[in-house]
């Protein structure tokens, strides 16, 4: 569910049931109703409601239990009519028709406008007060008269990228030509000037569409001589300026300024995809990848992260800030990140969350610091995070070990991976060497094994011996 489709829902009750069914969609054990009326900001009486339109509506899915001895809600068969319903209350939008109308400059009166939705136009009115209650986040205002999203151009490119990137089927939308010239560029650029960046595709064919569009319409953005002066001189960006030349048309050549062409320079920024052995900064940041070097220092050393192990992890969260920088140069909206995101850092990994928004508060200017540090939490994780490993050391017949294979894979979680020795002896040297978190023998090692969490099962063992509480909820606490 993107933030931006979720803010433009205009019914309060629509945006409530998204929120109960996506709290439902996203959870493996029933919810308390009390945990949803808390969510909700609810009467447990107008949740009870709800859920029993929902019980009307998916009289085979939606499944009232108990859960802890309290009444609770579970998920039950198929959830596709679930999932397809959600998407109708998010998608089923009269300011989705608005948006696009501004973006391919079909202003409309108040009055023109609410005769084609057959609606009133008092209520087109409350409509578009809440649209520019969503676009005051982006810095942005609506004209009424004609209907138009004005405001800052940097500002107005972000906003319809947000929009676009989500509904890649809105109407006029020339994505196949966006995609050819945006290969093109990058392919022309790896050919000619060796390997430059590793980018989004997709994403950079979404702004490829945008920036097009605005230049069509004579929308142009302008930078600050002292921003231009800063980059002009990158040799990327000069071999930037020469692949454009090939590989953009003739009518959109002819609108691009210096500006627009350090727009388009900078944007690529935002498509740089972090992962180890790809390309995240061009040879023109490194220096400004350094102004980073104290904060991404103190962090490792904070988190007692050895340098020696971790030091592509470190350049890649110095080139992200260094990119970020960039970015914010267009606007600061680009440190944005989307609610959830920030709850899931919050929740799942909060030492590191407040260790880099305590860092950041020190070393850097952003302005949404807390929203910065969510993506540099996610970053790290993502790059020291490993799946947890458990071995399975057993003696037996083929048959006999592939049927415990079978077994021990279907009970563990999907972040966890199973490997099986055999081969060597089985000692603490051995589940060091492996990185083993849990081990599974059916035979007693020559040695007893203290480097990990060990697990005794006899020659034959039951299913019921594996699926036993204890051990089960162990697999998942990995």
């Amino acid at each position: 569910m993107d933030k931006l489709s979720y803010k433009l829902i205009i019914d309060k009750i629509n945006k409530r049931h998204v929120d109960l069914l996506h709290l439902m969609l996203e959870s493996n054990k029933p919810i308390l109703l009390t945990t949803l009326m808390n969510y909700c900001k609810v009467s447990m009486r107008t949740i009870k409601s709800d859920f029993e339109f929902f019980k009307e509506m998916f009289p085979d899915n939606i499944y009232f239990t108990k859960y802890h001895g309290h009444l609770a809600i579970e998920l039950i068969g198929t959830l596709d009519p679930i999932e397809e319903y959600q998407k109708s209350l998010i998608e089923n939008n009269p300011l989705f028709l608005v948006i696009e109308n501004s973006f391919f400059s079909e202003h409309e009166t108040v009055d023109s406008l609410a005769e084609e939705l057959f609606i009133s136009s008092s209520t087109l009115r409350k409509y578009l007060n809440h649209l520019k209650n969503v676009l005051s986040d982006y810095d942005l205002s609506l004209n009424l008269n004609p209907i138009q999203i004005t405001g800052n151009e940097f500002n107005i490119r972000f906003f319809y990228f947000s929009y676009f990137e989500q509904h890649p089927e809105a109407r006029k939308l020339n994505v196949l030509s966006a995609e050819k010239t945006a290969y093109n560029t990058i392919s022309l650029l790896t050919e000619r000037f060796k390997k430059i960046l590793t980018i989004d595709y997709h994403r950079l064919t979404n702004w490829q569409i945008i920036v097009e569009h605005r230049l069509a319409q004579k929308r142009y953005v302008h930078f600050d001589e002292t921003v231009y002066l800063n980059y002009c001189n990158d040799q990327a960006f000069i071999m930037l300026h020469e692949a454009l030349q090939e590989t953009f048309s003739e009518h959109i050549l002819g609108e691009l300024n210096k500006h627009e062409m350090l727009y388009s320079y900078l944007i690529i920024l935002d498509t740089v995809l972090y992962d180890k052995e790809a390309y995240f900064f061009v040879n023109d940041f490194f220096e400004r990848l350094i102004v980073f070097e104290p904060m991404t220092t103190a962090f490792f050393k904070e988190s007692n992260l050895p340098f020696s192990s971790h030091m592509e992890l470190k350049t890649m969260l110095q080139a992200f800030l260094a990119n970020l920088t960039a970015l914010t140069d267009l606007t600061p909206l680009f440190q944005k990140n989307d609610a959830q995101l920030t709850i899931f850092a919050k929740e799942k990994y909060p030492e590191i969350m407040n260790r880099w928004l305590s860092l950041l508060n020190i070393y850097s200017t952003f302005v949404y610091k807390e929203e910065v540090a969510v993506s540099l939490t996610i970053l790290t994780i993502a790059n020291i995070k490993r799946n947890k490993r458990v071995l399975l050391s057993l003696s037996g017949t083929p048959a006999t070990i592939n049927y415990y294979k079978i077994l021990v894979e279907k009970l563990l979680p999907r972040e966890v991976d199973l490997l099986c020795h055999s081969n060597q002896p089985l000692d603490n040297s051995l589940i060091k060497k492996m990185e083993i978190d849990l081990c599974i023998y059916n035979y007693k090692p020559e040695a007893p094994i203290t480097f990990c969490k060990t697990v005794d099962i006899s020659k034959m063992s039951l299913k019921s011996e594996l699926e036993k509480p204890e051990l089960t909820s162990y697999f998942y606490s990995l």
